[in-house]
């Protein structure tokens, strides 16, 4: 392997363009995801002669044997060639197979993309990977022949969060070209040149066949998928302003007013993310006007629908944490009564209750409260519903008992026993801080 850096080639200008456009300058450092092949030494080569200082993460899999070696030796050699750091991670994918149940494909990029997103915790340097305008091609026709939506039709991000792809505007002869005029070589996966899997026949069959038959094929459908790229990023804001208009505090998102119009359905989906399907977000709309229905999604995703807004719900968050109480035991000259929920005043001999014993719990269906200025009691369970409490609240709702006897729902109301009278010598206040 020779170099030649008497000048900066159309390859390193590129990665220096896209790579500034997302803010990381030449002289950054960054991470790239290197396994030897054409693309990916292309990438690594390129992003050093624009002058970046690069860290290269190798995967050995395993899945090739003696190749799967070769490749970590070849990728190991260019590192060294180039003076750049690599990290090489050996992975067992047929444990992770028989542990998940994923294909070996599906496995082996999920331990490779957990990797790389521990490298980039540990160093905050972005992730570059050398998907190409070829890769954006045949991503393009596997969406399509999927029945996939927009955004699978507007094929690869250029960036991703962390991951950015430099490369996704130059062709496979483009990257051939400057190997060969750089005179540095590549390893080739075996498993690329068999049609066996789909996208190898759309890289080694399909697409050619369509290029044969339609010259300028591959351009014309990277150009559909930069169209739809910006119709997408269009109705991305749209979305983001719809969905924080919508959207209260608490997370719930409001669908008032949705379903009159034959484009509802799709807003809602996108509002949603696409975290649930377009036949249940129907089924949603369709019954906007009901309480305590649960709609599930893909990936195990529940919303709630409560009083015509939807609210995410996670089972592992529903722990209700009870809220810290402060006592104060003041005189009579500092009883300053006021109508804050938060707060109770009682007659200081409850202190001197001979079954005093206080208890502060979650609120049960069957609790009644004696409500302070009011005769006879109250079940809470109405004080609940009255105060339109959140479906999702009122398992964070708690109660205040001395002698079994409910004295507050705290934050809604005091009850009439133990109050505080001209007789009183001294007097306790209670007190939490407003739960968020």
């Amino acid at each position: 392997m020779t170099d030649n850096c008497s000048e900066t080639p159309r390859l390193a200008a590129v990665v220096a363009r896209e790579l500034t456009r997302s803010g990381v300058y030449p002289g950054s450092h960054v991470l790239v995801a290197f396994s030897g092949g054409a693309d990916s030494t292309a990438l690594l080569m390129a992003v050093c002669e624009a002058g970046y200082i690069a860290k290269a993460l190798h995967c050995n899999f395993h899945l090739r044997g003696d190749e799967s070696d070769r490749d970590e030796r070849f990728s190991r050699e260019v590192a060294a060639h180039l003076g750049v750091e690599i990290a090489v991670r050996h992975f067992d994918v047929a444990a992770r197979v028989a542990r998940t149940g994923d294909s070996v494909e599906m496995a082996a990029r999920e331990l490779r993309y957990e990797w790389f997103k521990d490298e980039h915790a540990a160093t905050n340097f972005p992730l570059l990977t050398a998907h190409h305008r070829g890769d954006n091609v045949e991503t393009f026709f596997l969406n399509l022949f999927r029945g996939s939506g927009l955004r699978g039709l507007a094929g690869i991000p250029a960036r991703r969060g962390y991951i950015m792809r430099p490369l996704l505007g130059v062709s496979k002869e483009e990257i051939l070209a400057y190997l060969a005029a750089r005179h540095m070589g590549y390893v080739t996966d075996s498993t690329n040149l068999k049609p066996d899997f789909r996208r190898n026949m759309l890289r080694l069959d399909v697409i050619p066949q369509l290029e044969k038959a339609f010259p300028g094929a591959t351009d014309a459908v990277e150009r559909s998928a930069e169209n739809l790229r910006r119709d997408l990023d269009l109705l991305g804001n749209f979305v983001d302003i719809e969905r924080s208009r919508r959207m209260n505090s608490r997370g719930a998102l409001s669908i008032e007013g949705l379903g009159v119009s034959p484009v509802d359905a799709t807003l809602l989906y996108h509002m949603l993310g696409g975290t649930l399907d377009y036949e249940t977000v129907g089924r949603i709309l369709a019954r906007s006007g009901v309480s305590g229905k649960i709609f599930e999604g893909s990936g195990g995703v529940r919303y709630l629908l409560d009083r015509g807004n939807l609210v995410r719900v996670d089972d592992k968050n529903q722990t209700s944490v009870p809220p810290r109480i402060y006592a104060d035991i003041l005189s009579v000259r500092e009883f300053h009564p006021s109508r804050n929920p938060w707060e109770i005043w009682l007659d200081g001999d409850v202190l001197m209750h001979p079954v005093a014993r206080w208890e502060l719990r979650p609120w049960r269906r069957a609790d009644r409260i004696a409500p302070f200025g009011m005769r006879g009691t109250r079940a809470v369970s109405s004080i609940i519903t009255e105060a339109k409490v959140p479906l999702t609240d009122k398992g964070n709702i708690w109660v205040l008992t001395c002698g079994g006897v409910v004295v507050w729902v705290v934050g809604y109301r005091a009850s009439r026993h133990f109050p505080v009278t001209p007789r009183s010598v001294r007097i306790v206040r209670l007190r939490v801080e407003k739960q968020r």
